[in-house]
């Protein structure tokens, strides 16, 4: 029998108040048609903070930035 992850159950706490205040601030979910694009960034840089994620990134802290390969053709 395996136990839940204390700090792992307090991440999941914390984004499912933060998504609650979210749509409870906008009046509509992420997956409406209403949604801006901008009201989804604001969404997703609150739960990257919560889930301890650079908000405007998603890297964690300290990460070394990925440097992408340039498609030829």
């Amino acid at each position: 029998m395996s136990t839940e992850d204390p700090e792992r159950a307090e991440v999941s706490r914390r984004l499912s108040a933060w998504h609650y205040e979210w749509v409870e601030r906008h009046g509509f979910d992420l997956d409406d048609d209403a949604a801006t694009p901008e009201a989804v960034a604001e969404y997703e840089r609150g739960a990257r903070e919560i889930m301890g994620l650079d908000p405007e990134t998603g890297l964690r802290p300290g990460a070394a930035p990925v440097r992408r390969r340039r498609r030829e053709g």
